[in-house]
């Protein structure tokens, strides 16, 4: 349980710091265009930026694909521990870990999905950590894919320089919400980790270590076995000559 959520956690953090350092990026090669459209910059710089931008989105790519891989991984194993001391307190079967993120039904899903786990591995005790966690991160997380995809398609097709700005203004945005979506992703991760890793979490402690019922046994104390010598009369017995 705790293999998938850390190394979770680790790419969710590196994904959050990639989308900065992307940004950063955009703003370097608008400058590096405004250079271009002044006569600055020569031809082969501005092919050698856009071509050291395209290197740059694929390791960004990786680390999305496995962190998302992984955080599917991790729902998967939280909700068959969920299911079983909750088996009847969520909305959709397991299998909606995966088939949950496909286009439209992703909007929702995977909130509600993760949601049900929260609800039913919080101890009835712990009264300091509410939902809100879950609609924050979900929130946030929509928030800045949805303007990341809307900056690729300004910086993708925007013909002039003013275009551009927007889309690295956008992209920019971005990438500042998704350090705190990255943040509650941790948060959400680890607590219900935590949660289901408490001793007593699938059998709870008063059923471990049930009190005895009835009356106690009593102690007779040790006796030694008594042992029955034949006669020695007895022919059976007798050593054969």
């Amino acid at each position: 349980m705790r293999g998938p959520g850390v190394a979770f956690v680790v790419l969710v953090l590196l994904t959050a710091l990639a989308d900065v350092v992307v940004a950063g990026w955009v703003w370097h090669v608008r400058a590096v265009l405004d250079g271009y459209l002044d006569g600055r910059v020569s031809d082969a710089e501005i092919e050698r930026t856009l071509a050291a931008g395209t290197l740059i989105d694929l390791p960004v790519v990786g680390l999305y694909l496995a962190a998302g891989v992984l955080f599917i991984v991790w729902l998967w194993r939280a909700r068959s521990n969920a299911e079983l001391i909750a088996p009847h307190e969520h909305n959709y079967r397991k299998s909606w870990a995966i088939w949950g993120w496909l286009p439209i039904v992703n909007l929702w899903i995977p909130r509600r999905y993760t949601l049900d786990i929260w609800r039913t591995s919080r101890p009835l005790t712990d009264v300091g950590r509410r939902h809100s966690v879950v609609n924050w991160w979900w929130g946030l997380f929509l928030t800045s894919q949805a303007l990341e995809r809307i900056a690729g398609r300004v910086l993708a097709n925007g013909e002039t320089l003013e275009a551009f700005t927007g889309g690295a203004a956008l992209a920019t945005v971005a990438a500042l919400l998704g350090v705190p979506a990255a943040v509650l992703a941790v948060v959400l991760v680890r607590q219900i980790s935590d949660w289901q890793s408490t001793p007593g979490f699938l059998a709870p402690v008063e059923l471990l270590s049930q009190p005895l019922v009835g009356l106690a046994p009593v102690d007779l104390g040790h006796r030694p076995p008594t042992i029955v010598a034949p006669p020695r009369d007895d022919p059976r017995w007798s050593r054969p000559e």
